[in-house]
């Protein structure tokens, strides 16, 4: 299932894809689909559409702000924790990010306090004050 929206107007509705094409153009990941459409909703050939399509679903995840995940240069991921009044190096792996968030698939339970402000200049073991 997919949602479309027609910009400038209020007209929202869900629909289907019927057919996804098996090329992917190389210059810009691009490929075609279609979508069934109901033309007893008002709309006019060539008219724009926004496309809504979920690619991604988890019941449960860990999700953290993109900008606090930084890379050693080794290429491994690691973002910083509070542990007490220290900090902590925690190397995660992340998958997908979207809308300055991503999803942490390793590394993190959930529930952990984060570095956001300073979390460039940090260092490990340095010591902090959680500020709400």
């Amino acid at each position: 299932m997919v949602k479309v929206q027609i910009p400038g107007s209020d007209n929202k509705f869900e629909s289907s894809i019927e057919t996804v094409g098996a090329f992917i153009n190389p210059n810009n990941r691009t490929f075609k689909a279609t979508i069934k459409l109901d033309n007893g909703r008002g709309l006019k050939p060539n008219q724009l559409a926004k496309i809504h399509v979920r690619d991604f679903v988890l019941d449960s995840a860990v999700i953290v702000p993109s900008r606090v995940i930084q890379q050693n240069r080794k290429g491994e991921q690691f973002l910083f924790v509070v542990n007490g009044d220290k900090v902590e190096k925690k190397f995660i792996t992340s998958d997908w990010s979207y809308e300055g968030s991503a999803y942490v698939r390793e590394g993190l339970v959930g529930g952990e306090i984060l570095v956001d402000k300073g979390s460039r200049s940090v260092q490990e073991q340095e010591q902090v004050k959680v500020v709400q």
